[in-house]
């Protein structure tokens, strides 16, 4: 029985770790620009898939909440990065 409490912890652990990883790097201005030029590339090439556009457009639209919740400052640096991976530099 300690066994089984002891895995379920260190699973719980485990999945609270990756969620504190996974939730910070929504924070990342640059993150966010680097996954919307990205997921603007992905719908530029899904072509007449209209399953796989609705769940881009999904997460585009995740990505704009994420990018509205970040101080100017971020918002700044978002839109400077964003132009310049669409600029190629």
């Amino acid at each position: 029985m300690k066994k089984n409490r002891f895995y379920f912890l260190a699973m719980v652990a485990l999945v609270l770790s990756f969620t504190l990883v996974l939730g910070s790097c929504g924070a990342n201005p640059k993150g966010l620009a680097k996954q919307s030029y990205e997921l603007t590339q992905q719908i530029l090439a899904v072509g007449t898939d209209l399953n796989k556009a609705t769940a881009l457009q999904k997460k585009a639209a995740a990505i704009a909440e994420k990018v509205e919740k970040l101080s100017a400052a971020d918002q700044a640096t978002y839109t400077q990065e964003l132009a310049r991976l669409v600029s190629g530099q």
